[in-house]
């Protein structure tokens, strides 16, 4: 904003200086006045879109929120390959950026989930251009979190796929409460056997 402001007022001040000696009369003076505002504002606007700096301010803004974000995330190339990962990401897999760079995210697998699952969703990604659900990752630790995670693809200027971005958050506890209320509803509080309701939408589903 600081280079618009001054390159705008610089031009308004080379062409207020010249223009006026043109001007006939008082109304002509105070026209050619706001057309000089006028196309130094305009200039000021062109030259700062040409400011060199503007595209480097940008990638720095961007990264900033990259690595600020509470939710893990995730960048990869075209073949899966990890080329960057944020702050929340280590703090929630267990795994540093130099652990995981120019690896396949495969490395957080759980072992939950079948080839079926992952050809679904890559399906989704390439039809729809993403994919959102729930999935089961392995920690560095070895402990099995639940997630719900985003993957985007990031096409290139031409519609050809570039990257991927996957963002996450931890769902686990919150998993372990909905586990924990579907026990205590459909077994018995003492013997942990299954009760009345549960046989019930056992007999429900084997009659539909």
């Amino acid at each position: 904003m600081a280079v618009r402001l001054r390159a705008g007022c610089l031009a308004a001040l080379i062409i207020a200086l010249t223009l006026p000696l043109f001007a006939e009369g008082s109304y002509g003076f105070v026209a050619i006045l706001g057309l000089v505002f006028t196309a130094g504002l305009f200039a000021g606007w062109w030259i700062g879109r040409r400011d060199p700096n503007r595209p480097a301010a940008n990638e720095a803004l961007h990264a900033k929120v990259f690595q600020s974000t509470t939710e893990g995330a995730t960048i990869t190339d075209a073949g899966g390959c990890i080329l960057a990962v944020n702050r929340a990401f280590a703090r929630l897999a267990g795994y540093s950026a130099q652990e995981v760079i120019g690896k396949s995210p495969s490395i957080l697998s759980s072992g939950r989930h079948d080839a079926a699952f992952y050809n679904n969703m890559l399906d989704d990604i390439l039809a729809n251009g993403c994919w959102v659900g729930e999935a089961y990752n392995r920690r560095k630790n070895g402990e099995i979190s639940a997630e719900w995670l985003r993957i985007s693809k990031v096409p290139d200027a031409s519609g050809a796929m570039e990257n991927y971005i996957g963002i996450f958050s931890d769902i686990t506890e919150r998993k372990a409460s909905e586990e924990l209320l579907v026990q205590s509803t459909y077994s018995d509080a003492l013997t942990g056997a299954a009760n009345r309701p549960y046989l019930n939408k056992c007999l429900d589903h084997k009659l539909s």
